[in-house]
């Protein structure tokens, strides 16, 4: 039987199978999900995908609670349909350059990719939410980063929506990004707030950094190395 991390209403969260193989090649092979990732479309090939499934499953008893995993609805005939998949997970050691692996050891980042059908439903919010949840109530965790495309409004909104800050401009696997942290006091308090209030705060970001990276101006964030371990990912959120 599939491990079920989350579920609720028509949405779940289960541990991945290697038949998602299919999944994640199908995924990766749609144009408007593959413009918003760091690693563009290597998950397209199916060598490449069935690896990635399998190191996914090998993980799990491997790091105390993290992983990744299958996002799937619910729909009229009462079957469960591949949405994307969700990950809390460490840090790659290679992610940042000029950065110690040290420096980034115990940084842990919440990442989602979602097929284009899915974009728009709240699914991710909604996920993302559960997924905070359980970082900061099982995990215990201190704190939780997201990284994305300085381009990707979706994802910033939906970054601030669930309460994450700015921390900063960083090179992520070679690319310019916008890094976010959400510190469990934070989203203790966070919990509380009316939707309505949240939702602004997702406008005013998301609206904020894209004119900020469309004219070329990163010196409203700080890029400090230091700054990292201090404030606390979902990497790509459509």
């Amino acid at each position: 039987m599939t491990d079920i991390l989350y579920r609720g209403g028509d949405l779940q969260l289960r541990n991945f199978i290697p038949e998602d193989f299919k999944h994640i090649v199908s995924l990766n092979q749609e144009i408007r999900v593959t413009e918003s990732l760091f690693e563009k479309a290597l998950l397209s090939n199916r060598y490449i995908a069935q690896y990635f499934v399998s190191d996914v499953i090998s993980r799990y008893e491997k790091e105390a609670g993290l992983g990744s995993w299958v996002a799937e609805k619910r729909n009229a005939k009462n079957e469960w349909v591949f949405q994307g998949w969700f990950n809390l997970s460490p840090v790659p050691e290679d992610a940042f350059l000029h950065i110690p692996a040290q420096d980034t050891a115990d940084l842990v980042e919440l990442g989602s990719r979602l097929t284009t059908a899915a974009w728009g439903s709240q699914l991710s919010t909604l996920l993302g939410d559960k997924l905070l949840k359980y970082a900061f109530e099982d995990l215990s965790l201190p704190c939780v980063y997201i990284h994305c495309l300085p381009t990707n409004r979706a994802a910033i909104y939906c970054t601030a929506f669930l309460g994450f800050e700015p921390v900063g401009q960083i090179t992520y696997f070679g690319q310019d990004s916008l890094q976010f942290s959400l510190s469990a006091a934070r989203f203790s308090h966070w919990c509380t707030l009316p939707t309505r209030q949240k939702k602004l705060a997702g406008v005013a970001i998301a609206k904020h950094l894209t004119v900020e990276s469309q004219c070329g101006i990163t010196s409203a964030m700080p890029n400090k190395v230091g700054k990292i371990k201090q404030a606390g990912g979902l990497n790509a959120v459509s």
